[in-house]
């Protein structure tokens, strides 16, 4: 019988297998698939190009399969229906096995082996695949491409004056806020556009180069059309053809082609970025783009515009035949002290910001501000405003997951396909009911004592309710409420009038809390979904599933790579009771019924040296502890090894490894593709004015309140800023000092 097994993908990077574990570089991207049955490779191939939405017919794929086989880290190559064997035989033959799959990506055409004719027909198509980069660009020549940076010499480079002709009679029409770049101010906003200015006379045809080509447009006559294609395709011509590369957005040169409008507005503005200079568009429309130094904006400030003009200057045009964009005017330098005041640019865009954090916000959705403006500043040398690095964030967010708008559109396909993949989630909350009929309704203990101090503002108070609260003994108890009601008797009044049941470990009837005091346990979730608010519903929700996802198969590989009795957070609480143990003294009075008398340690300050009743059998303790909790105290434990016990034995069922593989046994599933998702029948309609979005610094949402408060004689916990455990700072870190 066939067992459906699960294929995790990666491409795009290189990456490692140690230790049973994929190691990626930051370029690798992944996803998962499931096998549900045997097929062969040919349909094993075209089920990896459906997911990775890669055409066969123009890559070629190799696969490398990753696995550990006799606790041996192995790979091996799936190129035929033998090889592909080798990953049957492991599904098999694996208890719960997960293929680990690299795709190495080649392109079986690349664009230097077609000719000129082949891109006019339509052959750059194959440069806008979806893997983005898969396709090599010819390399840049010396002669016509300059890396940004400064230059001693200004040069005006130019292609023939006959391809400005050919779109000079174009129809214009008016830039829109993508086309506007700069404005003066230091808050980005769209420029208005601008009449034609006079072209200087270093500008004009005069004193541009010629160049064989007597110009572009062939459109018009197929014969000379077809003379052209055959004498560039036998004289090599187009080798010397130069793409722009949006790896490496900054190497912009003369004659260079883009692909669209926006590609050449983002390589000119990052190669002015890359100089520490800022442009100006001087016309903007739909078949021209130029744009010139900032310094000649009439709206410069005149402190910059000591000295001579600076000549640097960009003219690009929209090709007829094959509507690529191409440079054909060019300065390679500057010649001004530039006008930016401080480090930021006006040069660049949010959308630019975006481009730039587009990986990163897939890796981590909640990726902070403050770190999208350290990226930058690493990455580009620029500062960033908060209000621009936060616009960036949500443009980069609505390039993923859509607009807030379309996500109300989407929305009710998704939850259908998210229904359909994962019928488990429906089933849980069919179950919501049976499980309000078992659940009994109790008080967190921390808001409680919020409340307590909202009214008495003694810092006292605070200690001892948590201290009344949390006691499993009854002297303690006593004695807590009477110290509280020697400082403020009508705040021991106050909590009184709740029914102590609802709040106190020691009077919780039926010991139905099982220890536990406040809501950590929903709200430590709610502190992982923090940074997804305020973003698009859906993203909401595809957010919750894929940490859900995160979180079972984090806590499934730690429950089956367990090699104790107890999992490891519980181990080490057993452990901590363990050595605690050890310290007491055992006074036995009842072996066959179990119960004796434990004596504690008395301590260097005199306390300790108390009595407790252990009655082993009935798995009870004077202290509380054992019964509230269903975990053995230390007075259990120290019996338990005077008995000869395993000390495991004595630990509820629910505490145990097996619970805890059971507890993470649930399957989730991915979303088939989106083309086929199917259409439920009804729509959510989104209402626009509940969308609140204002200018600068966005402010917090959460209201802070008492628990916010620290007191200077509550003890106060710190969390590393480099491995982000609790318990010290990143100066004591030991990860930081190996």
């Amino acid at each position: 019988m066939f067992t459906p097994f699960l294929i995790q993908l990666y491409w795009g990077g290189g990456v490692t297998y140690e230790n049973e574990r994929i190691l990626a570089d930051n370029n690798t991207r992944s996803t998962t698939l499931i096998i549900q049955q045997k097929i062969s490779y040919e349909e094993f191939l075209n089920l990896i190009c459906f997911h990775l939405q890669v055409d066969n017919d123009l890559y070629r794929l190799t696969l490398k399969l990753y696995y550990t086989f006799n606790s041996n880290s192995q790979s091996s190559e799936i190129f035929n229906d033998s090889s592909l064997e080798v990953l049957y035989y492991l599904a098999s033959n694996v208890h719960n096995f997960y293929a680990n799959v690299h795709v190495t990506i080649d392109p079986r055409i690349s664009l230097g082996q077609s000719s000129c004719m082949d891109l006019l027909r339509g052959f750059s198509s194959v440069n806008e695949s979806p893997l983005g980069t898969m396709v090599p660009y010819q390399q840049f020549t010396e002669s016509h491409v300059f890396e940004a940076g400064p230059s001693t010499n200004t040069n005006l480079h130019c292609l023939s004056n006959n391809e400005d002709d050919s779109n000079s009679d174009s129809e214009a029409e008016p830039p829109t806020s993508e086309e506007s770049e700069v404005v003066p101010s230091s808050v980005e906003t769209t420029d208005v556009d601008a009449d034609e200015p006079e072209i200087d006379a270093r500008f004009n045809s005069t004193n541009v180069s010629q160049t064989s080509n007597s110009g572009f447009d062939y459109a018009n006559d197929p014969e000379e059309l077809k003379a052209y294609a055959i004498n560039e395709s036998d004289d090599d011509d187009d080798d010397d053809m130069e793409i722009w590369d949006q790896n490496y957005p900054a190497r912009v040169g003369l004659g260079m082609f883009f692909r669209n409008k926006n590609d050449v507005m983002l390589g000119v503005r990052s190669w002015n970025i890359n100089c520490g200079r800022e442009l100006y568009v001087v016309e903007s429309k739909s078949a021209k783009w130029r744009a010139k130094c900032y310094s000649q904006n009439p709206n410069c400030n005149t402190n910059f515009a000591t000295g001579p003009p600076c000549s640097w200057y960009v003219y690009a045009v929209k090709r007829r035949n094959d509507h690529m964009w191409q440079i054909i005017r060019w300065v390679d330098s500057h010649n001004c002290y530039g006008t930016i005041v401080g480090n930021d640019n006006r040069s660049l865009k949010s959308r630019d910001v975006a481009t730039h954090i587009l990986h990163n916000m897939r890796e981590d959705l909640a990726y902070p501000v403050k770190q999208i403006r350290a990226f930058i500043k690493d990455q580009l040398n620029v500062d960033i405003s908060y209000s621009k690095a936060w616009r960036a964030r949500k443009e980069a967010i609505e390039r993923i997951y859509g607009s807030w708008e379309s996500n109300f559109e989407e929305l009710p396909r998704y939850i259908a396909a998210l229904q359909e993949s994962n019928p488990g989630i429906i089933n849980a909350l069919k179950n919501l009911q049976v499980w309000k009929e078992n659940a009994v309704h109790r008080f967190c203990l921390r808001h409680v004592r919020s409340n307590l101090m909202q009214k008495f503002k003694v810092s006292r108070l605070k200690l001892l309710t948590w201290a009344i609260g949390t006691t499993t003994q009854l002297r303690k108890y006593n004695h807590s409420v009477s110290l509280m009601t020697n400082i403020n008797a009508e705040a021991w009044e106050y909590l009184r009038s709740i029914k102590e049941s609802k709040w106190t470990l020691l009077k919780d009837k039926n010991y139905r809390r099982w220890g536990n005091m406040t809501t950590n346990i929903s709200e430590s979730f709610n502190n992982a979904l923090g940074g997804i608010r305020l973003m698009p519903i859906k993203a909401i929700i595809n957010c919750t599933f894929e940490k859900s996802v995160e979180h079972f198969l984090k806590n499934t590989e730690i429950a089956w790579n367990c090699q104790t009795r107890l999992p490891p957070r519980t181990w080490r609480w057993f452990e901590k009771r363990d050595l605690k143990s050890r310290e007491h003294r055992i006074i036995e009075f009842d072996f066959r019924r179990g119960r004796y008398k434990v004596v504690s340690k008395i301590q260097t300050n005199s306390t300790g040296g108390n009595d407790y009743t252990v009655e082993y059998l009935d798995k009870k303790c004077t202290c509380g502890k054992w019964q509230m909790q269903r975990f053995p105290c230390s007075h259990a434990i120290a019996v338990c090894h005077n008995r000869g016990d395993p000390p495991e034995t004595i630990v509820h069922e629910l505490y145990t490894t097996g619970a805890y593989k059971a507890q993470y046994e649930g399957q989730f599933f991915p979303l088939t593709h989106q083309d086929y998702w199917n259409d439920p029948g009804w729509k959510i309609k989104a209402d626009a004015s509940k969308i609140t979005t204002s200018r600068g610094r966005r402010r917090s949402r959460r209201i802070h309140n008492e628990m916010d408060v620290h007191h200077p004689d509550q003890p106060r916990t710190f969390r590393c800023g480099i491995c982000k455990q609790l318990g010290h700072r990143r100066n004591a870190c030991q990860s930081s000092h190996p």
